[in-house]
């Protein structure tokens, strides 16, 4: 049985040249599917980065236990909603899971709604508001196809030029309909989360801006590999195994 698997671009770039970025993102795959993490540390710099990175951590290791994605997210949002106004390490963070068929769930906590990338066209995604706790998060459902993607960003891309080339930033439906327009004029898919990526650093131009994470995460058709390696445990087998 075939399954979809997913090629992934991060794009990053500190809002200071050569201090650590307040992003921070992580992925990982299982048999069953893919989970891309982006997060937002509160500030800039250090402080923001081990804020950024906590969360991550935190995030990713519920997961890989085997915690459902909206258990542990709730379990995250929970905490980031005791810290907010404290000097306790505060996040926002997105969370997608792509399943090996396609089926896609997104969760953001205060986060930028990202773009569904389509074999000719982009929209910014369809979400939902609901509340968690005490909290009002966003989700995301939809179904990626072979040549579909989606495209997620901190709001250092979707604010870009804020008060400067643009009034009140880039957003989400003024980034999908730029997208659009790269690929009436032919970019192709793994070009174009660099392509987005270089117009909000343009847009930010000699302003310092904001820390800038894209990630590009595009659908294929997978490739299955099988490989025997190491002695074998019977080496009259050998014909019969490798027939097989």
């Amino acid at each position: 049985m075939g399954y979809f698997h997913i090629e992934i671009k991060p794009l990053q770039r500190s809002k200071k040249a050569g201090t650590v970025c307040g992003d921070c993102y992580s992925f990982f795959r299982t048999s069953e599917f893919t989970v891309i993490i982006l997060v937002d540390g509160i500030g800039s710099g250090v402080r923001a980065n081990i804020f950024a990175n906590l969360a991550a951590g935190r995030l990713k290791g519920l997961l890989q236990k085997g915690i459902s994605l909206r258990t542990a997210f709730s379990a995250l949002t929970k905490t980031m909603h005791e810290a907010r106004g404290t000097e306790a390490p505060y996040s926002v963070f997105t969370v997608v899971q792509i399943l090996r068929n396609g089926e896609t769930t997104i969760l953001a906590y205060e986060m930028p709604e990202g773009i569904f990338v389509g074999r000719h066209s982009a929209t910014a995604f369809k979400k939902r508001e609901f509340t968690l706790g005490s909290e009002v998060i966003s989700e995301t459902n939809l179904f990626l196809e072979p040549g579909e993607g989606i495209l997620i960003f901190s709001d250092g891309i979707s604010q870009a030029g804020i008060g400067g080339k643009t009034t009140l930033g880039w957003s989400s439906e003024e980034i999908a309909n730029y997208t659009t327009s790269l690929m009436f004029d032919g970019v192709d898919h793994k070009s174009l989360g660099q392509a987005v990526f270089d117009k909000a650093l343009d847009l930010w131009g000699d302003k310092k801006g904001d820390d800038c994470t894209l990630i590009g995460a595009f659908c294929r058709e997978g490739k299955v590999v099988n490989i025997l390696t190491g002695p074998a445990l019977d080496r009259r087998k050998d014909s019969e195994v490798v027939k097989n």
